[in-house]
């Protein structure tokens, strides 16, 4: 067994995860937002889903293409697929949430969906 299979961990999906970004999550009244840190993470190897009041990210830190794991001297930061989900207090607007990733921070703004309302329903008039 190599080392970096002794790393990777199975996901219950089936799919090899290598390691766990941390996460901080806060909430407003109109919006969660999730702060990942993702150092070396390309945006296109990110992928966000949201259904209800669940939230999946998953993505890729991948070797340098110059560099294989084979000629490393030293290699700390952990490379691989990552994958994290949360289901979080209130159900969220899936259309209107956003994304940014800056210097290996994620930020996603969750909107929250509004609550229910009451309607009252007018009686028509005696008169009609």
């Amino acid at each position: 067994m190599t080392a970096r299979s002794r790393r990777e961990a199975e996901f219950a999906g089936g799919e090899s995860i290598s390691w766990t970004p941390s996460v901080d999550i806060y909430e407003t009244d109109e919006a969660f937002f999730l702060i990942a840190e993702l150092p070396g993470v390309r945006q296109e190897d990110i992928r966000i889903e949201v259904s209800g009041s669940e939230l999946s990210i998953r993505g890729e830190r991948r070797y340098e293409a110059a560099c294989l794991p084979e000629i490393y001297q030293r290699l700390e930061a952990p490379r691989g697929r990552f994958h994290r989900e949360f289901t979080l207090p209130a159900r969220l607007i899936g259309d209107a949430i956003s994304a940014n990733l800056k210097d290996g921070v994620l930020e996603v703004r969750l909107p929250k969906a509004t609550k229910g309302r009451t309607i009252t329903i007018e009686t028509a008039s005696a008169g009609r």
